[in-house]
């Protein structure tokens, strides 16, 4: 499944080919208007904030809309019935050739990897069950990619979370998403508000692991409740500045 030729993918990753099954490009979409779009994280933060959830969508011929193109036909008909689809059930598409979607802070991606778009390509090596060499594999950004110690162990994909916490919030806070709706919170805070009341209820553990749920439950409501919310709050004044390749 083609990408548009402007995103500009490739040769990124720092492995001349990964040991793995090629797997099928994606776009990043939100449902910013459920309250399962949004959730609260700190690492890499100066504090709990509220980010939305960006979910990989595989573009797999067949599924969803996505279909093979016809001979002559541009990349993005094979997904504009997808994207439709998406948009129907409420969801905001991100397309990776976006001037906005574009990862350019050293911030918001893992040390020596170069500026460019949120999806990125490293051509897989034969394996054992001996599909073609040389095909793409996916991955984020923010993921870094490496092999096994030996050619028949599984490869690793390490997800950043400080950059990819990072990224999210810069782009509520730079207008390209926008802040979540005070209903949309005020819901997934009555969820988390009910999950501490059903980890009191829970008779099933004994007591010290229900006060340790009751804990851990608790902490996450208190973290929701004083999360700031990008775009509607000021963003805290940086310090100091990350420079690519530093510890």
């Amino acid at each position: 499944m083609p990408l548009p030729s402007s995103s500009g993918l490739g040769g990124v990753t720092g492995i001349e080919r990964l040991r793995a099954k090629p797997n099928a490009p994606f776009f990043l979409i939100h449902y910013p208007h459920e309250a399962g779009g949004w959730s609260v994280v700190s690492h890499g933060l100066d504090g709990p904030t509220w980010v939305p959830d960006l979910r990989p969508y595989q573009l797999v011929p067949g599924c969803g809309g996505v279909r093979t193109l016809e001979r002559g036909e541009h990349a993005a008909a094979a997904y504009e019935q997808a994207i439709l689809n998406l948009q129907r059930r409420g969801a905001v598409v991100y397309l990776p050739e976006a001037p906005a979607m574009q990862v350019t802070d050293a911030e918001h991606l893992p040390d020596g990897v170069p500026a460019g778009p949120y999806i990125r390509q490293v051509e897989t090596d034969t394996i054992p069950d001996g599909h073609a060499r040389g095909v793409p594999y996916y991955h984020l950004a923010q993921e870094q990619m490496s092999n096994g110690r030996t050619p028949t162990a599984p490869h690793k994909r390490v997800l950043d979370d400080a950059a990819w916490n990072r990224w999210r919030v810069a782009l509520v806070d730079l207008g390209h998403i926008a802040p979540p709706d005070a209903d949309v919170i005020a819901e997934r805070i009555e969820q988390q508000r009910r999950k501490v009341g059903s980890a009191s209820r829970d008779t099933r553990a004994n007591a010290e692991v229900r006060a340790a749920a009751v804990d851990t439950q608790s902490a996450r409501l208190a973290a929701m409740e004083s999360a700031r919310i990008p775009g509607t709050t000021p963003a805290p004044t940086k310090t100091t500045k990350r420079t690519r390749g530093a510890a």
